[in-house]
Protein backbone atom coordinates (compact mmCIF):
# COMPACT_ATOMS: atom_id res chain seq x y z
CA UNK A 1 0.00 0.00 0.00
CA UNK A 2 1.38 3.32 -0.95
CA UNK A 3 1.47 6.08 1.33
CA UNK A 4 -1.88 7.72 0.13
CA UNK A 5 -3.70 4.79 0.14
CA UNK A 6 -2.50 4.27 3.90
CA UNK A 7 -3.30 7.84 5.13
CA UNK A 8 -6.85 7.68 3.41
CA UNK A 9 -7.44 4.61 5.65
CA UNK A 10 -6.12 6.10 8.52
CA UNK A 11 -8.76 9.09 8.10
CA UNK A 12 -11.38 6.62 7.21
CA UNK A 13 -10.92 4.77 10.09
CA UNK A 14 -10.94 7.89 12.01
CA UNK A 15 -14.66 8.43 10.56
CA UNK A 16 -14.03 10.78 7.45
CA UNK A 17 -16.31 9.59 4.56
CA UNK A 18 -14.27 8.18 1.45
CA UNK A 19 -15.70 11.03 -0.27
CA UNK A 20 -14.23 13.35 1.38
CA UNK A 21 -10.71 12.30 0.61
CA UNK A 22 -9.46 15.17 -2.21
CA UNK A 23 -6.05 15.93 -2.12
CA UNK A 24 -6.79 19.79 -1.32
CA UNK A 25 -8.98 19.09 1.93
CA UNK A 26 -7.87 20.24 4.93
CA UNK A 27 -7.49 18.19 8.31
CA UNK A 28 -9.15 20.90 10.50
CA UNK A 29 -10.69 23.06 8.48
CA UNK A 30 -12.63 20.82 5.93
CA UNK A 31 -12.21 17.27 7.08
CA UNK A 32 -13.06 18.54 10.86
CA UNK A 33 -10.99 16.63 12.90
CA UNK A 34 -9.96 18.10 16.17
CA UNK A 35 -6.61 17.74 17.96
CA UNK A 36 -7.62 14.40 19.73
CA UNK A 37 -8.15 13.25 15.84
CA UNK A 38 -4.55 14.66 14.77
CA UNK A 39 -2.42 12.68 17.40
CA UNK A 40 -4.17 9.56 16.65
CA UNK A 41 -3.23 9.91 13.29
CA UNK A 42 0.17 11.07 14.05
CA UNK A 43 0.66 7.60 16.54
CA UNK A 44 -0.87 5.47 13.33
CA UNK A 45 1.73 7.02 11.13
CA UNK A 46 4.27 6.29 13.69
CA UNK A 47 2.97 2.70 13.94
CA UNK A 48 2.84 1.79 9.63
CA UNK A 49 5.43 3.83 8.38
CA UNK A 50 8.17 4.43 11.48
CA UNK A 51 8.86 7.58 11.25
CA UNK A 52 7.85 10.91 13.60
CA UNK A 53 5.16 13.08 12.91
CA UNK A 54 3.61 16.56 14.72
CA UNK A 55 0.30 17.58 13.30
CA UNK A 56 -0.85 18.85 16.58
CA UNK A 57 1.91 21.88 16.44
CA UNK A 58 1.93 22.03 12.88
CA UNK A 59 -0.94 24.75 10.17
CA UNK A 60 -3.59 23.07 8.78
CA UNK A 61 -2.54 20.41 6.69
CA UNK A 62 -4.14 18.92 3.56
CA UNK A 63 -4.30 15.39 2.95
CA UNK A 64 -1.95 15.60 -0.01
CA UNK A 65 0.68 18.20 2.30
CA UNK A 66 0.28 15.14 4.82
CA UNK A 67 1.37 12.59 2.16
CA UNK A 68 3.92 14.87 1.12
CA UNK A 69 5.19 15.21 4.62
CA UNK A 70 4.87 11.12 5.50
CA UNK A 71 6.98 10.59 1.99
CA UNK A 72 9.86 13.14 2.61
CA UNK A 73 9.99 11.88 6.42
CA UNK A 74 10.57 8.35 4.80
CA UNK A 75 12.84 9.48 2.78
CA UNK A 76 14.97 10.65 5.40
CA UNK A 77 14.80 7.43 7.46
CA UNK A 78 15.72 5.33 4.29
CA UNK A 79 18.54 7.91 3.24
CA UNK A 80 20.09 7.89 7.08
CA UNK A 81 20.37 4.35 7.47
CA UNK A 82 23.40 2.26 7.69
CA UNK A 83 23.54 -0.15 4.90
Amino acid sequence: MNTSSTINKILIDLGVAESDLQPGRLLKRDLKLDSTDTVQIALDIQKRFGVSVRIESAHDLSVAQLCELVDGLKKQETEGAVP
